[in-house]
């Protein structure tokens, strides 16, 4: 998360104070201390966030969302588990997240100042994820991404294109009145992704492959952690690859640009134990803003 939030920083401190609004981290004593009154472990990328920025001090929606520091994370979650709406049915028809208004593995973690909050869902419905984010409302609940770090992503692709803008007023970002240009673009980046997504294995399915196979997947990367080695972020985990990847992209420079892989699986190290090698096949970057866009 550290090469997300020194992007994140660079657009706040554009922004008058606005960069002072964010509170140091905490530290790897208080998450473990938090996780044991929670009863349950917090996905790796909302524990690394948090080690760099323990929330908001104030009332600004940096994110278009006010993100809470962890004490108000325990806070909220304690006055949930004592409501335990659980049993109140909102009815999901993507099957991706379960059909209640309250569930005491949402871990709520920022809000809009009104009546909507944004979740870590720890117990997703057959087709999610296990630490996708979810909005929650006084109506019903919504998908928002598969990650915290792949909403934190989203997010920051929005701000640095210009499509969401400073609000003096409001105090945070907004969508730009001048989006139209993004609509295609959006879908269509939506529409790869949501495809190769319906396509991809879980990673617990990918574990089950065996020498030679060969699979789709797309995620976000971290780029030359070695000679031709490679991060893809798979449903919250990584997965180590190698190869060459396209040299042609679109949009922004990016740390952790968007990908669509062709891999091949390789052979199990120590003797048919750790993790299997993937080899890169063929690889396409995709993003979500128009082609005229220079980077």
């Amino acid at each position: 998360m550290d090469d997300i939030w020194s992007r994140f920083d660079e657009q706040f401190k554009k922004i008058g104070d606005t960069f002072d609004e964010l509170n140091s981290g905490v530290s790897e004593a208080d998450i473990e201390s938090a996780e044991k009154e929670l009863g349950l472990l917090l996905p790796k990328d909302l524990k690394d966030s948090y080690l760099i920025h323990n929330g908001q001090k104030g009332i600004l929606f940096l994110l278009g969302w006010r993100l809470w520091p962890l004490e108000e994370i325990l806070k909220n979650a304690q006055q949930r588990r004592k409501e335990n709406k659980k049993s109140l049915k909102v009815y999901d028809s993507s099957d991706r997240i379960k059909d209640c208004v309250n569930n005491n593995l949402w871990i709520s973690f920022a809000d809009n100042g009104g009546n909507g909050m944004l979740a870590i869902d720890l117990d997703p419905g057959d087709k999610g994820v296990i630490g996708q984010v979810i909005a929650l409302y006084e109506d019903g609940t919504e998908l928002v991404a598969d990650s915290y770090r792949e909403f934190m992503e989203a997010t920051l692709r929005d701000i640095e294109s210009g499509k969401l803008q400073w609000d003096v007023d409001g105090g945070g970002f907004i969508e730009n009145d001048d989006n139209d240009k993004y609509e295609d673009q959006n879908y269509k980046h939506h529409k790869i992704i949501q495809e190769v997504k319906d396509e991809s294995p879980t990673y617990d399915d990918l574990k089950q492959l065996q020498h030679g196979d060969e699979i789709v997947l797309v995620g976000s990367m971290k780029l030359n952690i070695g000679k031709n080695k490679h991060q893809l972020l798979l449903n919250g985990e990584i997965i180590k690859v190698h190869g060459n990847l396209a040299k042609t992209s679109i949009g922004p420079k990016s740390n952790s640009p968007l990908f669509k892989l062709k891999i091949r699986v390789g052979k199990k190290s120590l003797l048919g134990f750790g993790s299997a090698d993937y080899e890169i096949i063929t690889s396409e970057r995709i993003s979500l803003y128009p082609s005229n866009v220079n980077e």
